[in-house]
């Protein structure tokens, strides 16, 4: 059975998607402006209603034709780009308020919240009021909030999206934490490919109002079905497996050292880098530091002024490099060749998966 599905038409707006979520899956929607990614959370989330077609949670219809179950009584929280929080209301009864919403006694729901505070590390800011907190510190009380009805479903459109650099690595930690890590059923809007990796289970691809392709994240941004999604990559992602505090394992064997964005531990990782950071050699470079992967070219695409060398490891992964037409020419490159690529371990980001 499925946690979340998702048959319905909003003719209004273009819609006719269909998608399934398991439970304790993560699934990330991607797609341009206007592809319908807002309108299935809302439809979910009850804010929208289908013409035609079915929404059901854990296996009961709670949208369609005839059907509509209040938002209230869905239980599913929702977490978007902005806290919302209440500036007549203390942090801790910000985090309660669903709860009281719901009946829960006063005492109770505090209690519940303080523990909810506690983990996302603003316990000591239960007694504060909305405008004393840090745009990152009113995230995590969001985050606060939102758990502590202890929700079936979790929506969370752009939670990243209003973040200032700084911040957004640790909020994602956070949610990958609290969401991923705990087997949370969740909805993702993201234009963020970090973001769909690090957070995601699955990836749904969506365009004018349908999807086009779902399946498990890595594969979707390996092998871009759609000019979006080869646009939203942009860097290239390489998955691994820790090996340190700052290096991962690739399948292939090469071994990536860099910067990590959060503690590692052993298990899965990505390591991702912008395409002008690296540089391309026809001979392996000897006696250099640098990561070096060896790749087969299989593409050379005109961008502006520079050209895009795109190549392959031996197990399929892509890996991109921006050169000058120049230097492409007098290199000759072209498809077939191999090549060695390299980039410095300052330029390499990496995230646990």
């Amino acid at each position: 059975m499925s946690a979340v599905s998702v048959h319905a038409r909003v003719e209004a707006r273009g819609l006719d998607a269909a998608l399934d979520v398991a439970p304790g899956t993560v699934v990330a929607l991607v797609g341009p402006n206007g592809a319908g990614k807002s309108s299935v959370l809302q439809l979910v989330g009850g804010q929208l209603q289908p013409d035609g077609g079915t929404v059901s949670v854990d296996g009961a219809v709670v949208s369609g034709p005839r059907v509509h179950v209040p938002v209230h009584r869905r239980n599913i929280a929702v977490l978007e780009q902005r806290p919302l929080l209440f500036e007549h209301l203390t942090i801790a009864e910000n985090a309660a308020f669903g709860l009281r919403a719901r009946g829960v006694r006063a005492a109770e729901a505090l209690a519940r919240a303080q523990r909810e505070l506690d983990a996302v590390g603003c316990g000591e800011l239960a007694g504060a009021r909305a405008w004393e907190v840090s745009g990152g510190q009113a995230q995590r009380i969001a985050i606060a909030r939102a758990l502590a009805t202890d929700p079936r479903l979790v929506l969370l459109d752009e939670p990243l999206a209003a973040l200032d650099v700084s911040v957004a690595p640790a909020i994602r930690s956070l949610l990958r934490r609290r969401i991923r890590g705990e087997g949370r059923t969740a909805l993702l809007v993201t234009h963020d490919a970090v973001d769909a990796l690090t957070l995601a289970d699955e990836l749904a691809v969506m365009e004018a109002g349908r999807v086009l392709a779902a399946g498990p994240v890595a594969d979707l941004l390996a092998r871009p079905r759609t000019p979006f999604v080869a646009d939203l990559v942009g860097v290239n992602l390489l998955a691994g497996t820790a090996t340190g505090p700052d290096a991962i394992r690739l399948a292939t064997g090469d071994r990536v050292v860099g910067v990590p964005a959060d503690a590692l531990g052993g298990g899965a990782a990505i390591a991702s880098f912008a395409p002008a950071s690296v540089a391309v050699h026809t001979a392996e470079p000897s006696g250099s530091p640098r990561n070096h992967l060896r790749v087969t070219v299989t593409g050379i695409e005109p961008r502006g002024s520079l050209v895009r060398l795109t190549g392959e490891l031996s197990d399929g992964s892509r890996v991109s490099a921006d050169l000058t037409l120049a230097a492409s020419v007098d290199e000759g490159l072209v498809p077939g060749r191999e090549v060695w690529l390299v980039v410095k371990a300052a330029q390499v980001a990496l995230y646990p998966r």
